[in-house]
């Protein structure tokens, strides 16, 4: 997921593309990280966002819709997610 992210245009597709259910890559997501797929599918896209800002010069609004957001409404939102778990 890490390196193709970009391509998940559901979350639900990605259990297909593993040839298992949906509920059980769920459970093992739950069990193994602790977390949603859809919370950890954010988490990399925050992370791969963070990392851009630091190298480019691009504005965060490209960057959301670069790295999958719809808006930057939606990053916002999922980034202070992201900072409440973790303190940061």
């Amino acid at each position: 997921m890490d390196d193709h992210y970009l391509e998940i245009e559901e979350v639900s597709s990605l259990a297909d593309h593993f040839h298992i259910s949906y509920g059980y890559m769920a459970r093992l997501f739950q069990t193994s990280l602790n977390m949603t797929i859809s919370d950890y599918l954010n988490s990399v896209r925050i992370r791969h966002i963070e990392q851009d800002l630091i190298a480019t010069d691009e504005t965060v609004s490209d960057l959301c819709l670069r790295h999958g957001y719809a808006n930057t409404k939606s990053f916002y939102r999922e980034f202070n997610e992201e900072c409440a778990k973790e303190s940061c």
